[in-house]
């Protein structure tokens, strides 16, 4: 889909941002870091895809 969404729009990339822990609902059952090398994974070999981990380096965004 995110692929599709590339071609079909003309983009030159796409960004993806996990989110962290914010504070309106519970944790994500993975770790952040996790999560991101699960993302990392899912995205290898697509070179318009781009991975931006500003929110998980956020503190607020951190807190339960």
């Amino acid at each position: 889909m995110a692929r599709a969404s590339l071609d079909a729009l003309g983009l030159d990339r796409l960004v993806w941002m996990p989110t962290g822990n914010p504070r309106y609902r519970r944790p994500a059952a993975a770790s952040a870091a996790h999560r991101l090398a699960m993302l990392r994974l899912a995205l290898a070999g697509e070179p318009r895809h781009v991975i931006d981990a500003r929110e998980l380096d956020n503190p607020v965004a951190k807190s339960a």
